[in-house]
């Protein structure tokens, strides 16, 4: 897919930045409703330059952006406008096995400096709910989505070399003298992502890895009585995190810790 767009000289606003931070570009996009439900879509958006992101949009629930699949995409400023491609792989989607396929499809365009959004088909804030607004299109015949299988091994080797400072007498009752001691520790484990049939996947892991992915921001906690929340970054956490969110969480899962069987 090709968006060619087309506006005044220079008047385009994209940043190579974080995908976090897309809504201070300008930038087109497509939502796909594959099962034709008329509640969830699948949400891929790029900027001029070719930053992306993506997400699934729910009926009531908006966007979440936890989720992340493989696809492909570039962008490049032109004289008068910017040119976006698009190509999203089969196998980065669910949907039926039909043979005739009939997706509802979305096209739409961000004019940041407009407060603009414009949409194909046209879609109004006067209906409620934007997937029954999609434009039903005839989609591939006779494909499968293949069977997306995602397999993510891990492997940890720690080493601690600390001082030793016994406090406590021996059996001669005499305290042992300082020394220094030299502590290994290794863990392995692997997360499995498969879709088994159409809607249906599954998600295993075999001692995940409890680390994070990347560093927490930091928060000023003073005079603070309540618990600081941190956002869940572990990719087993937050595959489909949306069918988990409440307006008020109910479920934390950076709660959750393993315990070594070596120390029970």
């Amino acid at each position: 897919m090709v968006f060619v767009c087309h506006d005044a000289p220079g008047q385009d606003t994209g940043h190579l930045s974080s995908a976090r931070i897309l809504d201070r570009d300008d930038g087109v996009g497509i939502l796909l409703d594959t099962f034709l439900d008329f509640h969830r879509a699948y949400y891929f958006y790029s900027n001029p330059l070719g930053v992306q992101t993506d997400a699934i949009y729910t009926e009531g629930l908006g966007y979440d952006f936890s989720f992340d699949t493989l696809w492909h995409n570039s962008g490049q400023l032109t004289k008068d406008g910017y040119i976006v491609f698009f190509a999203i792989p089969f196998k980065s989607l669910r949907f039926s096995k039909a043979p005739n396929q009939t997706w509802g499809v979305a096209l739409y365009r961000v004019i940041l400096r407009k407060s603009e959004f414009d949409y194909w088909p046209y879609i109004t804030q006067r209906v409620e709910g934007i997937t029954q607004q999609f434009a039903p299109v005839a989609g591939p015949e006779n494909v499968s989505p293949g069977r997306n299988i995602q397999l993510i091994p891990y492997g940890l080797l720690a080493s601690d070399h600390f001082l030793n400072q016994p406090t406590q007498p021996n059996l001669a009752g005499v305290i042992p003298p300082p020394d220094f001691r030299t502590v290994s520790s290794t863990a392995r484990g692997w997360m499995r992502n498969f879709v088994a049939k159409g809607a249906l996947t599954f998600d295993i892991t075999l001692n995940p890895d409890f680390s994070q992915v990347e560093s927490d921001d930091p928060q000023v906690t003073i005079n603070q009585r309540f618990a600081v929340f941190f956002p869940e970054k572990r990719p087993f956490f937050i595959e489909n995190a949306g069918f988990f969110s409440t307006p008020i969480d109910l479920f934390f899962s950076r709660q959750m810790r393993t315990r070594n069987l070596a120390d029970a």
